[in-house]
């Protein structure tokens, strides 16, 4: 008796195992699906990904690939993986568009500070602390990014964030171990594309709407 419940207790974990290795190859076709329109947009110089955001994006998200791999997250990390390498061609396909934006002061003052949390990273020994230094980089890295956003929420590709939510829920679910060094990343991400994508509809539809008013004012009074 006491062997038939071992051996259905196996099963049980076997199975879902092979449901987060399911999830996990979602989550990675949905990571590969959700990058297309945004690099097709850059490439047509509709999108101008904020270079700043990007460089440390790529760099950061190695980072936590290495940590989700260390803390046991299993096939859960592949999609931070894939994601880390389609990041690093998005910062090199927005060099090209560079020349027609400014960094301002608030843009590198973001870039400090993410570099300065870096660098408290590379210090810290303990790895939860390290989860947590590398997680607050990461949204600080999103500081660049939010700033062009709220003015020039046409520079950004919308379809993109809102792909992100689904494939971030889909890792966090895939991950085969849960605790601040597999789980902190993902969830911080899942809950700032949410945050972009609110953003980014938010301000075009306002600045659609400041468009439409200025114009039948213009018909209007001629």
């Amino acid at each position: 008796m006491e062997r038939y419940q071992i051996i259905q207790s196996r099963c049980k974990i076997s199975s879902v195992i092979n449901i987060k290795t399911v999830l996990g190859v979602v989550a990675v076709f949905i990571t590969i699906v959700s990058y297309f329109p945004y690099i097709l947009d850059i490439i047509k110089g509709k999108t101008k990904p904020h270079i700043y955001s990007w460089f440390l994006f790529g760099f950061i998200t190695l980072i936590a690939f290495a940590l989700q791999v260390r803390g046991g997250a299993g096939f859960g990390s592949t999609a931070t993986f894939v994601a880390a390498m389609l990041i690093v061609t998005v910062f090199f396909l927005s060099l090209k568009n560079w020349n027609n934006q400014t960094a301002t002061l608030m843009d590198k003052l973001f870039f400090g500070l993410t570099i300065l949390a870096l660098i408290l990273w590379l210090v810290a020994k303990q790895p939860i602390v390290s989860a947590i230094l590398i997680t607050l980089t990461n949204l600080l890295a999103y500081g660049p990014t939010i700033r062009k956003s709220w003015s020039q929420p046409h520079t950004e590709t919308q379809l993109f964030f809102r792909m992100n939510i689904l494939r971030f829920a889909l890792i966090i679910v895939s991950l085969e171990n849960y605790s601040i060094l597999t789980a902190l990343y993902p969830v911080s991400e899942f809950l700032i594309h949410c945050f972009m994508a609110g953003l980014l509809f938010v301000r075009s539809t306002k600045i659609k709407e400041t468009k439409l008013l200025s114009f039948k004012s213009v018909t209007t009074s001629s």
